[in-house]
C-alpha cells in the first residue's frame, strides 16, 4: 500500500513516521511545496511546551494535550533537543482566573501554583495574587528538523519544491498532480513559469512499475 502525505511539518512527518513504525511495508511520500521542512506553522512555532491549565478536565483534548506534553518532552531528551527549563507563569488578576488555573492539576499537567510572594521572585514584573508556573521551551527549529530526519529514517520518501495542487480518486488508485518549478524535473523555457505534471503513486514515484511522471 502507498501512502501520501501533503506537507513536511512536523505533523507531516510524525504521521509518516508513525505509520512506518505500525507497518514497515507501507511505501510513503511526504510532499512539500518548499524547499525546506516546516517553515510554515512548524517553523514560527513558540516554543513554550504548553499544558494546557484551561482545558475541562476529563475531556479528550485536556487529555491530549497533557498526554503529549509528557511524550513532546521525553522526545526532546531522547534525541538530545535543548529545553530551556524557565518555565512559563499564568498570573490570575481575579476570582475566576484563578480557579481556571487550578484546571492544570485536575488534568494532570505537571504545574505548580505559586503564591504573591513567589511571583514576585520569579518574574519582578508581574504582579498577582497568583500564578500557574509550568517549566518547558524548546528549540522548535531542532525539533522540526529531527521530526523529518526520524520521518526520512524510517524510510519515508522526502520530496521538496513539489507543491499538489490537484487529487483524483479512482476506485482503484489516486493521481497526485504537481505544481513544479520550472527545469526542476523537465526542460522549459525560461520565464514559463510553474508546469504541471501529475504522478501516479503506485507507479511513478517508487519506480516499481512505470517510468515516470506523465507530463499534462
Amino acid at each position: 500500500m502507498t501512502v501520501a502525505v501533503i506537507g513536511a511539518g512536523v505533523i507531516g512527518c510524525a504521521v509518516a513516521r508513525a505509520l512506518l513504525l505500525k507497518e514497515p511495508r507501507l511505501r510513503i511520500a511526504v510532499f512539500e511545496k518548499e524547499i525546506e521542512p516546516a517553515v510554515h506553522q512548524s517553523g514560527r512555532n513558540s516554543g513554550v511546551i504548553h499544558v494546557r491549565y484551561n482545558e475541562k478536565p476529563g475531556s479528550l483534548k485536556a487529555r491530549f494535550v497533557v498526554e503529549g506534553s509528557h511524550r513532546l518532552r521525553e522526545f526532546c531528551v531522547q534525541h538530545e533537543i535543548g529545553m530551556v527549563q524557565n518555565g512559563i507563569l499564568v498570573v490570575a488578576q481575579n476570582e475566576s482566573e484563578d480557579a481556571t488555573l487550578g484546571r492544570g492539576r485536575a488534568n494532570g499537567a505537571k504545574v505548580e501554583i505559586v503564591d504573591e510572594a513567589e511571583i514576585r521572585k520569579r518574574e519582578p514584573a508581574a504582579a498577582g495574587a497568583t500564578a500557574l508556573f509550568a517549566a518547558g521551551e524548546l528549540r522548535f527549529q531542532d525539533i522540526r528538523f529531527e521530526a523529518c530526519s526520524q520521518a526520512n529514517g524510517a524510510g519515508a520518501k522526502l520530496s521538496f519544491r513539489e507543491q499538489v495542487s490537484e487529487l483524483r480518486e479512482s476506485s482503484t488508485q489516486v493521481e497526485v498532480t504537481i505544481r513544479a518549478p520550472t527545469g526542476l524535473y523537465s526542460p522549459a523555457p525560461r520565464g514559463s513559469g510553474h508546469r504541471p505534471f501529475s504522478l501516479v503513486l503506485e507507479e511513478s514515484l517508487f519506480g516499481e512499475r512505470a517510468a515516470g511522471p506523465s507530463r499534462r
